[in-house]
């Protein structure tokens, strides 16, 4: 059956989705920082003092703070710590963003996805510039879960989503690279799409997967 049948809105995903991501880059830059984040840096949810900046508990200031305290090197500075959290994100490959640009008159985009300021910023300053346009060119609402204060799969960040996208469960779709995050996003009625990586979504719209 076609994914899209019945379809009128989509929910994508950012991290592995739209962006592609990179742990283990990111964890050799805080390695050269002296910091061992391994353990804390999942590619879906993060834990310790990468999830307080995920569900905007912790501030910027705060996050670098402490990484310099873990590090045991306090004249480490700020930029150095947040370039070593943005190799984390690659970039956007602009077939992608073509993609949602040719969809966007036919189906209701939103974008819901577990991030931080510090990436976000990155992703709105640069990655999503193209062709002249900025992120809010290409959906209607966007949902980040430093800004709601949870994070998937938690329910709620659905449930909030659902409510103030005002779509229907039923003619949605959630696009998600996390098999955990697309389950959750079932129970709250979505229909899912669960990608395997390099852009293979855009073969639900027709568009050819560069290599």
């Amino acid at each position: 059956m076609n994914k899209l049948t019945g379809i009128k809105n989509i929910i994508f995903d950012f991290g592995g989705v739209i962006v592609d991501l990179d742990r283990e880059r990111c964890i050799e830059g805080f390695e050269r920082l002296g910091v061992n984040v391994r353990d804390a840096l999942g590619q879906y949810v993060q834990s310790g003092v990468f999830s307080g900046i995920e569900t905007g508990e912790t501030t910027t200031e705060e996050f670098c703070d402490a990484l310099r305290g873990i590090s045991g090197l306090p004249d480490v500075p700020d930029r150095k710590i947040i370039d070593a959290w943005n190799e984390f994100l690659v970039g956007i490959p602009r077939e992608r963003l073509e993609c949602l640009a040719s969809i966007k008159d036919k189906y209701h985009l939103f974008m819901l996805s577990n991030t931080n300021r510090i990436h976000w910023t990155l992703a709105t300053n640069d990655f999503f510039l193209f062709r002249g346009r900025t992120v809010d060119f290409y959906f209607e609402k966007i949902f980040l879960s430093y800004k709601l204060g949870v994070v998937k799969p938690d329910s709620k960040i659905f449930k909030i989503a659902i409510k103030e996208s005002g779509v229907k469960p039923e003619e949605t779709l959630y696009i998600d690279d996390s098999e955990a995050n697309c389950e959750a996003a079932a129970k709250e009625g979505l229909k899912t799409y669960l990608s395997k990586g390099g852009g293979d979504w855009l073969e639900l719209f027709g568009n050819a997967q560069k290599q």
